[in-house]
């Protein structure tokens, strides 16, 4: 996703180093952090995941009956 908007906010000292120490655990920068946190808040989150399932089901994968495929998915992890 490309970023083309640019938003300054004030955090207090306390509200900086909990978004930093997060990011700093995750490994990630502190504006992912923020944008994860508003997507999350403000229910984006749902037209990431519905976005996430449109390009899976383009791929037009084989899908067979859920007893075959569960089966093959376990004798898969067998291996």
């Amino acid at each position: 996703m490309a970023h083309s908007q640019r938003l300054e906010i004030r955090l207090s000292g306390d509200e900086y180093a909990l978004v930093q120490a997060e990011a700093a655990r995750r490994g990630a920068s502190m504006g992912k952090i923020v944008r994860e946190a508003l997507w999350e808040t403000y229910g984006m989150q749902d037209q990431r995941r519905q976005d996430a399932a449109d390009r899976l089901f383009a791929v037009d994968a084989p899908v067979s009956e859920w007893e075959q495929m569960k089966r093959e998915i376990t004798e898969g992890r067998l291996k």
